[in-house]
């Protein structure tokens, strides 16, 4: 092979003499010896050695991360050499042969290490992944496409970049560092991206805005994990003397992924300690939301956490903390500390900055990195990824956040002593208290209501045999009023219209299962069937709930863009198969039929649930509409008492066949709207009341019921536990994880 050759493609272990030949000796310079620290440290498997390692090389570095990454790789060797400089080295590594892990086996790494020019050297290390053991090439770059790389990377920031006047000074410094050939050194896609990265990140003081090598692009689909697998990042909840909780996390993952449930079983676990210490100082990675559920947990009631702010639109998304969740608070009162390292960033940076804000958490250890933008991934190059910032996250009464400072802690000591520092502040601070004789439980606390024990909310009559004019459809058949207060609504049923079941495209739609004297309570997460007659009830889930007033197209809600509404009318004839039930699919916006001053009356939202008779359609539509309406008082108190219409879209999906659907649109009207005071107590579902399968599917084998910790939720409304939202401080449901309550 010649040098022509190499310049095309470097193979894993190729040596060849010319200006970028590999070779696998590690020169003895500050690089050099540092990353042979590293990985004798690293292929040791041994914390004492590693911590040793990150003492004195790389205090970022995490020791954990180190670890779980070397229990799934085992030990690395050395394949060869790309680049040694004096503060800079380029190298190439696979597991060694003695690996007994099949997923080391298809690994090969690109490793990087830079040193600082001071007395103490401290080191960077990055390693990228470039193949596995049958396919791992070093992708040679050339200058024109440096080139086109770097003019792809210059338009999408000047485009895109959450700060603009930030965006042109980057543009101006690229153009001008490319110009004096500051690149010209970088032959291959990775070592350019690392350059290019870390240039990015100097000009802008942001380590969101960056440019990394993807080995295959276009990136997979992510591929569910088993149940097994799952690593949500966090440890053990325990609780340590004087009856302290603690919880350490890793990273603030996914809850689409089956992390919420371990998630809220861990803040369960710890609710009813008199002091909580929350750990983040290894916590790098996850996302906004779960900043919302954790906090959820934390705090009382339902509160604005941040705003997302885009870029040159500087639109906002209002975060709150989420309501509706499964398991206990452990409330908004209790003494609350969080742990930060510098190495604390992403969504556990969002966490401290935003309880710190609003005086709930004391903030214990070092600053943190300083990242507070939400970003965007796109392609630039063969095998480049850029990173755009696109939001910035900001505290919604001051509009500051910890971009580039770090959130400060309130107790600055090294993140080593933060956990005993921290401790004994509790000590300190929070001596034991010894309850009275009689208490309530401490861990549940309910929060006065007004004078008159009365919560405030909205009223409407829904009343399908009067339909002013318009076509009745199959799924128009219950009348009743619908109260919604506190977070939680109700429908009572007062009558059904009688009507022969019909049948259409494989859906069976006949009378609701609510008879004249039900009701249903509902809330974000889901919804209850109660039958007073028998005292009984039965319990559904919500997959997906939410609503805005911004008019903003929800995901899915395509169809009220481009596709036509049909008139509610499902023909054919009767059936006797009422028992068929499957998902459904709701999609609705309302507003004013005659005042267009009430714009932010305006609503749209999309419901789901996974299982349910196709009839119940008709009615979990109107559980939305009350919530929307029930954030929006004032508007309501202005709007006629009829005046109100809604366009409904339903979805129902044949049970057997859940990708085919019959398509249902119908106009709706609510009447007698009105603001009310709603008492707690028609809220709530009796105590003695237990629960039962769901009418209809008494002859359906492998419908579970849900858990107990669920049903007893309806039971109460104001407690931490059931972390309720209140109808004024929000605009958005979020469903719980169905996989909660399974």
């Amino acid at each position: 092979m010649n040098c022509r050759e190499v310049a095309a493609v470097l193979w894993l272990g190729t040596a060849v003499s010319c200006s970028h030949s590999t070779t696998r000796t590690i020169s003895d310079t500050p690089a050099g010896r540092a990353f042979t620290a590293w990985l004798d440290a690293y292929n040791s498997a041994d914390s004492a050695r590693l911590d040793a390692y990150v003492r004195q090389y790389e205090p970022t570095m995490s020791v954990h991360t180190q670890l779980a990454f070397r229990q799934q790789t085992g030990r690395w060797a050395v394949a060869s050499v790309q680049r040694s400089d004096r503060r800079h080295i380029e190298l190439v590594l696979r597991t060694t042969s003695d690996s007994d892990r099949a997923y080391a086996s298809t690994l090969v790494m690109y490793g990087i290490v830079d040193v600082t020019d001071s007395a103490t050297p401290q080191a960077t290390t990055t390693l990228t992944r470039i193949g596995n053991a049958t396919f791992a090439p070093v992708r040679r770059i050339s200058a024109a496409q440096r080139g086109v790389v770097i003019d792809s990377v210059m338009a999408t920031v000047a485009r895109n970049y959450v700060v603009p006047s930030v965006a042109q000074r980057v543009a101006d410094s690229l153009r001008a560092r490319r110009a004096r050939g500051a690149y010209d050194d970088d032959a291959n896609e990775v070592g350019f991206a690392h350059r290019l990265n870390a240039d990015l990140v100097a000009l802008s003081a942001d380590k969101a805005l960056g440019v990394e090598y993807a080995w295959e692009v276009p990136l997979p689909p992510p591929v569910p994990a088993p149940p097994a697998m799952i690593q949500c990042g966090f440890e053990p909840p325990s609780v340590l003397g004087d009856s302290v909780g603690y919880v350490k996390f890793y990273g603030l993952e996914n809850s689409q992924i089956g992390c919420g449930q371990d998630i809220s079983a861990a803040m369960t676990a710890v609710a009813r300690t008199r002091a909580l210490i929350i750990d983040v100082r290894e916590s790098t990675s996850g996302e906004s939301r779960m900043v919302s559920y954790v906090g959820a947990y934390l705090v009382a009631g339902c509160v604005h956490l941040s705003d997302h702010m885009e870029g040159p639109t500087a639109r906002a998304e209002k975060m709150w903390t989420l309501d509706g969740l499964p398991g206990v608070g452990f409330g908004g009162s209790k003494p609350l500390y969080i742990l930060t390292s510098a190495r604390t960033q992403a969504a556990a940076e969002e966490l401290a900055f935003d309880l710190q804000r609003r005086g709930r958490a004391t903030i214990v250890g070092e600053t943190t990195a300083g990242s507070a933008h939400v970003t965007a991934v796109g392609q630039v190059g063969s095998h480049l990824l850029l990173h755009v910032p696109v939001k910035r996250v900001v505290d919604p009464n001051t509009g500051a956040n910890w971009q580039g400072v770090g959130v400060e802690p309130d107790v600055k000591v090294p993140a080593g002593d933060a956990l005993v520092v921290a401790q004994r502040l509790i000590r300190e601070h929070h001596a034991p208290r010894i309850p009275l004789a009689g208490a309530a439980d401490a861990g549940v606390q309910v929060e006065a209501h007004a004078a008159t024990g009365m919560l405030h909310g909205i009223r409407f009559a829904i009343d399908t045999l009067e339909h002013r004019g318009e076509e009745r459809g199959a799924l128009s058949r219950v009348v009743g009023v619908v109260e919604f207060a506190g977070g939680r609504g109700r429908l009572d049923v007062s009558a059904v219209r009688r009507a022969p079941m019909v049948e259409r495209g494989g859906v069976v739609i006949g009378e609701p299962m609510a008879k004249p004297g039900d009701y249903y309570l509902f809330d974000n997460a889901g919804f209850v069937l109660v039958r007073p007659a028998a005292r009984t009830f039965a319990s559904f889930l919500f997959t997906r709930a939410e609503f805005n007033h911004t008019g903003a197209l929800l995901p899915g809600a395509f169809m009220f863009a481009n596709s036509p509404l049909r008139t509610d009318t499902i023909d054919g004839g009767n059936v006797d198969a009422l028992w068929q039930h499957g998902p459904i699919s709701l999609h609705w916006h309302m507003q004013s039929r005659t005042d267009s001053s009430l714009r932010h009356l305006y609503a749209r939202g999309w419901l789901e649930i996974q299982d349910a008779p196709a009839a119940e359609a008709g009615v979990a539509r109107w559980f939305e509409i009350a919530a929307a309406l029930g954030t929006k008082r004032d508007d309501v108190a202005r709007l006629a008492p009829d005046d109100l219409q809604v366009t409904s879209v339903v979805l129902l999906h044949p049970s057997r066949q859940p990708e085919a659907y019959v398509h249902a649109g119908e106009m709706l009207n609510a009447f007698r709207l009105a603001v009310v005071d709603v008492a707690p107590a028609r809220l709530t579902l009796p105590a003695a009341y237990t629960e039962a399968r769901w009418p209809g599917f008494a002859r359906v084998s492998g419908v579970r019921t849900l858990s107990s910790a669920v049903s007893a939720r309806w039971r109460t409304l104001d407690d931490e536990s059931s972390q309720r939202a209140r109808a004024t401080c929000r605009e958005a449901w979020v469903p719980e994880l169905r996989h909660a309550s399974q």
